[in-house]
């Protein structure tokens, strides 16, 4: 590639087969809930605006409204767009090879971008000044890509050894995490990649694989789905601090001002842990229409909204009271699989299964 960086570990590999692996659990996992759980389909338009009043469930404490529901058809955007950002208003969204950057006012211009060749299972995260978007290939090191959100252009792509499933930033640093395949064995790590040196500063290594990594208060959050934990390292020198067990299938992080929430997709509890570290975590009951499993794969937090859980699997969006774990509010969204803030409104990527390309749109929520 040029123009581009090779950085990692000098080791022989087997990209391929670490793809395949991480792809393999995935789909594992998804055909096991697909067997237990019925999925719901609705129609939806272009333009629609629903609501309707409240209504008895098997829960007297769950509020299940459904109030005006904006949902506005923006772009088709492919069959593997999972990835969603805000910044300055504007709504970034990342597909294979190429990010798109959507007006979020007025005419809902889109401007396409290419990055660089990949076939998905890509992140990225924004460090307050640029884009930084990880793409994979098979039989190749995954691309570190940065790019600036104001002159629409890449400032550097680095080669990471080894397959990127999740990238977060934090501590002056990006951290990847990364999974491969060494003499035939499969290894997992998080990659500290440093912004100034444009390098790997330091490599944590793993018990198992990570689908989800999470920086806050100066500490590394590293989810493990397949062992029902949550490990904690600092975020100076890399030493595991403390372990946790979270509720089943911990899929997703996110954090407020004093502690880390944790979205388990077979459970009705989400994982709270303080930031003082306690004995063990607190747990907070969903009080969810699709009792007792919620099926949670998401958790978005913001100051302005407040905490907001997604379902792919109900397709629902959930606004939740922090406290109680009540309802707030409900929205119907086809295949919710991310979501952002935007100073206005919250933004929901979804697809469509009925569809041959899944179809995946763009869906406005305005609370």
């Amino acid at each position: 590639m040029n123009g581009t960086t090779r950085i990692g570990h000098k080791l022989v590999r087997n990209k391929t087969l670490a793809i395949g692996v991480a792809l393999f659990t995935i789909l594992i996992w998804s055909v096991i809930s697909s067997a237990c759980t019925n999925t719901v389909e609705h129609n939806m338009t272009d333009t629609t605006i629903e609501e309707s009043s409240k209504t008895e469930t098997r829960i007297p404490s769950l509020d299940t409204r459904t109030p005006r529901t904006y949902t506005l058809k923006l772009i088709e955007i492919g069959s593997s767009s999972e990835k969603l950002l805000a910044v300055s208003g504007d709504i970034w969204v990342l597909k294979p090879g190429e990010l798109i950057k959507v007006e979020a006012e007025g005419s809902y211009e889109q401007q396409g971008f290419e990055i660089s060749p990949s076939i998905g299972g890509d992140d990225m995260v924004f460090d307050g000044q640029t884009l930084w978007i990880t793409s994979n290939l098979p039989a190749e090191p995954s691309t570190l890509t940065e790019f600036d959100p104001l002159c629409y252009c890449i400032i550097g792509q680095y080669l990471i050894e080894g397959s990127t499933s999740s990238i977060t930033y934090g501590a002056n640093s990006i951290w990847l995490s990364v999974s491969d395949i060494l003499e035939g064995r499969a290894t997992y790590h998080v990659m500290r990649f440093d912004r100034t040196t444009k390098s790997i500063v330091d490599s944590i290594e793993l018990e198992s694989y990570s689908q989800k990594i999470g920086f806050a208060d100066d500490k590394l959050w590293v989810i493990s789905s397949m062992d029902n934990e949550v490990s904690i390292y600092d975020g100076d020198d890399g030493s595991l601090i403390a372990k946790y067990t979270t509720g089943k299938m911990p899929l997703d992080i996110a954090f407020d001002d004093t502690k880390t929430w944790i979205v388990n997709r077979d459970d009705i509890f989400v994982t709270l842990i303080p930031f003082t570290l306690p004995e063990s975590p607190n747990l907070l009951q969903v009080n969810c229409p699709t009792f007792p499993n919620c099926n949670l794969s998401g958790i978005k937090i913001n100051h302005d909204f407040g905490v907001w859980v997604y379902s792919a699997m109900a397709e629902r969006v959930y606004q939740l009271d922090p406290e109680s774990g009540n309802i707030l509010e409900q929205y119907e969204v086809r295949e919710p699989v991310d979501l952002a803030f935007n100073g206005t409104g919250i933004w929901v990527i979804n697809g469509d299964r009925s569809r041959n390309d899944r179809g995946y749109t763009l869906t406005r929520i305005q609370p």
